[in-house]
């Protein structure tokens, strides 16, 4: 075997191991209670913006800045606030204060900051939504891909861990790439 393989058996027996248990350090420490004890202040003093707030209790808090469409231009902070808080949140503390440098998530200034919102949001609950990077388009393996022309489009199979035929038909090809070309014979 390995090393990867032996790594991964290891992984999914800790796993196992831990889903199993009661132990209390596998358990993410949470409380249930999802209010502001102060509600959110914000404060604009040229690029840079400092957002605070308490909660009543430890538990999950997102804070994201949104432009004046309600689109989410910047992830500034999640996590669980208590002992083990990610930053730019302090650790044992329900009272917050984060500085946002004005930034949006690539790294570009935000020009009109009198526009922006501020959401603080309590109790979020994850939720799978897409994978990243994922096309039907996405070729698994390193080998060559074998293409197979059809009526209906192109057959490819592709593979090396995970063997695959797809179909494209012509249409998404963008016209016929490779096909079976259909002539009527002229008698003489």
């Amino acid at each position: 075997m390995t090393g990867k393989t032996l790594f991964m058996i290891a992984v999914v027996l800790l796993a196992t191991v831990a889903a199993g248990s009661d132990l209390d350090e596998f358990k993410v420490k949470r409380e249930q209670v999802f209010e502001f004890e102060r509600k959110p202040v914000v404060a604009i003093d040229g690029d840079r913006v400092t957002i605070a707030f308490t909660s009543k209790a430890y538990c999950d808090v997102t804070v994201a800045i949104e432009d004046a469409d309600s689109k989410i231009i910047r992830h500034l902070a999640s996590g669980v606030l208590g002992k083990n808080a990610p930053g730019p949140f302090q650790q044992n503390l329900l009272k917050q204060t984060i500085v946002w440098d004005g930034k949006d998530d690539q790294g570009k200034y935000v020009d009109d900051k009198d526009s922006i919102i501020v959401r603080v949001s309590f109790g979020l609950k994850p939720q799978f939504e897409k994978s990243l990077y994922q096309s039907p388009y996405k070729r698994f393996g390193r080998n060559q891909p074998a293409f197979a022309p059809a009526s209906q489009g192109v057959y490819v199979y592709g593979g090396d861990m995970v063997n695959t035929v797809r179909l494209f038909d012509y249409i998404l090809a963008g016209g016929p790439l490779i096909g079976p070309e259909r002539v009527q014979p002229k008698k003489k």
